[in-house]
């Protein structure tokens, strides 16, 4: 059986949040209908990547390019809502205040 839910439009086929899973669904086939539980596991195993290429200058100022993703989780959910809503053109600000959010002082340049 494959669970679907098309509420967060940005959720990878078959992905349910965490909220939704270990709860009781209907199902619906044809005449027949019952009650279910949808499972407690993610569909994909979850993967959080962070990537840092970086250099110290002698000033002190660190300058480098960071990659970080996330796979199989509600953050990756969030983050794909947050782009989703937000107009390309100030994704640069939703970076550098997701940036903040998670730690990371300075400024995002691109």
């Amino acid at each position: 059986m494959i669970w679907l839910d098309t509420t967060p439009e940005v959720a990878p086929f078959a992905y349910l949040i965490s909220t939704l899973r270990d709860k009781q669904a209907l199902v619906v086939n044809g005449d027949n209908s019952t009650l279910a539980t949808i499972p407690d596991v993610s569909p994909s195993k979850a993967l959080q990547v962070f990537r840092m290429e970086a250099q110290l200058s002698n000033s002190g100022t660190l300058e480098g390019k960071v990659d970080r993703s996330f796979q199989g989780d509600d953050q990756e959910i969030l983050l794909r809502a947050a782009f989703r809503t937000v107009p390309m053109p100030q994704w640069k600000d939703l970076i550098q205040r997701i940036s903040y959010g998670t730690g990371f002082a300075g400024d995002v340049s691109t």
